[in-house]
């Protein structure tokens, strides 16, 4: 009985194999699609890999190649952060489809920080801000609104105090 319970449950929840996850990429966003196609996340009714991650990550990508230094090294160490945060969840059993949005938008706070947002100018962020989608951003905002606003506060300080 216990053993049929046990196969049950691992034909019902299957469970990608973390050997198979693509490695993070500074050089493409082909990570989201590459994990996707493991997962099969967006049949769950969760398409963060199959449509948000990619789309901003392509058009962060796109920005980047136009950006000045700052903003760029921005762009590209945020990029690189939010997939290897991803990545360091793949040994993680708790795990999937459904918590992955969460544990993503999570993650993007921490990435925007040590990229050192604070560090860009008000119309560096302003720039930043016109690359996100209004909706999405209440999405995003909705998962990490208090770290958010902690970080924020960081900058604003770090702003009046130069």
């Amino acid at each position: 009985m216990v053993i049929k319970f046990f196969l049950l449950f691992f034909l019902m929840f299957p469970v990608a194999n973390s050997a198979n996850w693509p490695k993070p990429s500074a050089e493409n966003c082909d990570f989201y699609t590459k994990l996707e196609s493991e997962l099969h996340c967006k049949d769950e009714g969760v398409d963060y890999l199959s449509n948000y991650a990619p789309f901003y990550c392509e058009a962060f990508s796109t920005k980047s190649k136009v950006w000045k230094t700052p903003m760029k090294e921005w762009a590209q160490k945020t990029g690189l952060c939010l997939q290897e945060m991803l990545y360091e969840h793949r040994s993680n059993p708790d795990f999937n489809c459904k918590n992955l949005e969460s544990i993503a938008f999570k993650t993007h706070t921490a990435c925007y920080n040590g990229a050192d947002l604070c560090q860009l100018k008000l119309k560096d962020i302003a720039e930043v801000l016109k690359v996100i989608k209004f909706k999405d951003f209440l999405v995003e905002f909705r998962y990490s609104h208090q770290e958010m606003i902690r970080l924020g506060r960081t900058c604003i300080g770090k702003w009046i105090s130069e």
